[in-house]
């Protein structure tokens, strides 16, 4: 999905995994292929790349061996590629200006990308990616994509060829390869990371959390997107293109389109779903967990249900009357959002209610119990009218 819309803009992409193959006419590069065979042979981490091997000199495909130990496998052997997909980019293609590493379930904003990393000089060494943490290190989420400049890379690529299996070797001793690479960049080039988020985001449009100091930021990637997430982006992306464009062609706009916020996300993708409440719909309320004793009460149905409780003490702090009875049906969980000033959204499922204090569209229910979900509509409307005014950053 990705090569049918976002990359059919892109003229500089590069395919890198753990095989060589094909994908819609572009050749994907088997990134561990310079890793040291002693390594390869004799590594617990490459178990799965072994197996890849062989499956490719039988014929076989991936799909052929799938099971829950390679997946397990894989994900040991997924931290060895980063490192060297640095110095495989700057090889293949050393003239660029700025190098975007991002994953396949990781989607692009690309004209966004192009007006942010307009305004940064590529000249200078510069590491940027939405910041996490493992203990004392801070580095840039691999899933939500992160950016060298090309001056970066370069003295990155230098120092890694003094010496290739010493630096490949540090993923042996991290976790995960996006650490890997924070950690040959703070430690050996003395670079550390510059702080994206929340343009760099490694969440979705459906499990963003729509808050204030999010509203007005440009989005530049998204995390964990589906083929079908790919698709609608990119169409929404082509859509706010021309429209723009057709507002300068009738003179109501002057030079580049501006920039996607997670505002205009949040109008386009979640507004128009969060009007009425949705059935087997978790919308992620977190904030405040409301539930009768064990066993609790209430239908499925959403209707109102009796408020007989067994003898088990509850010991949930009730702030009203409402919250009392919140876990009693779904009618009464509404109440109870509607009871708290700070509630905008709340879930209901036999015996618990949930409250939440920020604006998410969610997902599809994964509990057997049917959850229905709701939001406070109107005053979600409010905060955004208070939020709006935003300025191109």
């Amino acid at each position: 999905m990705h090569l049918q819309t976002t990359y059919r803009c892109i003229p500089n992409i590069l395919l890198y995994s753990d095989a060589e193959d094909e994908v819609e006419g572009h050749r994907v590069h088997d990134v561990l292929a310079d890793i040291e065979p002693a390594i390869v042979d004799n590594h617990d981490d490459f178990r799965f790349y072994r197996r890849v091997r062989e499956s490719q000199a039988q014929g076989l495909s991936v799909a052929d061996f799938q099971s829950q130990d390679d997946a397990d496998d894989a994900w040991r052997l997924d931290k060895w590629k980063f490192i060297p997909t640095l110095v495989k980019a700057a090889e293949h293609m050393p003239q660029a200006k700025w190098y975007v590493f991002i994953e396949a379930d990781t989607y692009l904003v690309w004209s966004n990308l192009l007006h942010w990393l307009s305004r940064k000089n590529h000249k200078k060494r510069v590491y940027l990616g939405s910041q996490a943490w493992i203990g004392d290190t801070v580095f840039a989420h691999g899933g939500s994509g992160y950016v060298l400049s090309s001056a970066a890379l370069k003295a990155t690529v230098q120092e890694i060829n003094k010496d290739r299996q010493k630096y490949y070797a540090i993923a042996d001793t991290e976790c995960c390869g996006d650490v890997a690479v924070s950690v040959l960049l703070r430690d050996h080039l003395n670079l550390n990371l510059s702080a994206s988020w929340p343009m760099i985001q490694g969440e979705t449009p459906e499990t963003l959390d729509y808050t204030q100091d999010k509203w007005c930021k440009t989005v530049v990637s998204y995390h964990h997107v589906d083929a079908d997430e790919v698709d609608a982006l990119w169409r929404f992306e082509q859509h706010w293109l021309r429209w723009m464009s057709d507002q300068e062609r009738l003179g109501r706009a002057d030079g580049l389109a501006p920039p996607i916020l997670h505002r205009d996300i949040y109008d386009y993708f979640v507004s128009p779903l969060i009007q009425t409440p949705l059935m087997d719909w978790d919308n992620m309320s977190r904030d405040r967990l409301l539930r009768g004793a064990r066993g609790g009460d209430g239908d499925e149905t959403g209707e109102e249900g009796d408020e007989h409780r067994d003898d088990e003490e509850d010991h949930t702090d009730y702030r009203n009357d409402e919250e009392k009875v919140a876990h009693t049906s779904f009618a009464a969980c509404r109440r109870a959002c509607d009871a708290d000033d700070g509630c905008l959204a709340y879930s209901y499922m036999p015996g618990e209610c949930r409250l939440g204090n920020v604006m998410r569209l969610g997902t599809q229910a994964k509990s057997e119990k049917r959850m229905r979900s709701g939001w406070m509509t109107e005053r979600i409307d409010r905060l955004r009218r208070e939020w709006d005014g935003c300025e191109d950053d």
